[in-house]
């Protein structure tokens, strides 16, 4: 008689599929699925590292959405307070979002749909940048400008780079780039500047570099 009654307690997580006593089993109330409250909460803080914010039940099929206030004798508070942050990121999705340009603070704020601003004040670090552009204040440079200025930093950089590895060099006067395939390193730009291929400054009279030396027998 004692065993049917300790059977009749007990009930089968169907998880990890170990007899548990009924105190021990976890249902959400909006279905009939029974865990173990290690379980469920194991596949809650999983979901939620993963950036789940709606907790199905873990029965296949079922679409029960778990619900944080049924969970939170079950649930450690680090999980339940990543699983609030979780779920008020899911809120605002939809709405625009962006973040504070400045690297050391990168905090999340939030377009509430009022008049367009682009000077703006985060919140949190108390500095100012373009709402527009979300970067740091570009001071009296209208926003066009400053994309187009950027977009000319950007090509320029790339530029630079790729003249880098290539060896090239920069005239001085017109800043084309140059290609010195062989020869002295005096260059005569099409410009008409001249300078020298090995460091780069304006070919004169007293001009000397490592590479010029040898090079002035030529001229």
């Amino acid at each position: 008689m004692a065993n049917n009654n300790n059977n009749n307690n007990e009930t089968t997580c169907k998880i990890c599929t170990d007899e548990k006593a009924l105190v021990d089993m976890f249902t959400s109330g909006e279905c009939s699925h029974f865990f173990c409250k290690d379980c469920i909460s194991n596949h809650i803080a999983a979901k939620v590292e993963d950036n789940i914010a709606n907790v199905k039940c873990p029965q296949p099929g079922c679409e029960t959405v778990l619900e944080p206030n049924n969970c939170h004798s079950i649930l450690p508070k680090d999980v339940l307070d990543l699983w609030g942050d979780v779920l008020c990121e899911a809120a605002i999705v939809g709405i625009q979002k962006l973040y504070c340009p400045f690297v050391d603070c990168s905090v999340t704020l939030i377009d509430d749909g009022g008049e367009a601003v682009t000077e703006a004040e985060c919140p949190s670090c108390k500095r100012m940048f373009c709402a527009k552009c979300n970067v740091e204040w570009h001071g009296e440079v209208e926003c066009e400008e400053f994309q187009k200025l950027r977009l000319e930093e950007d090509d320029d950089f790339i530029a630079i780079k790729f003249a880098e590895q290539m060896n090239w060099k920069r005239c001085p006067h017109c800043r084309i780039y140059v290609d010195r395939i062989e020869g002295c390193p005096y260059i005569n730009c099409r410009c008409g500047s001249q300078f020298c291929y090995g460091c780069g400054d304006k070919w004169g009279g007293d001009h000397a570099c490592s590479e010029s030396t040898d090079a002035r027998r030529y001229h």
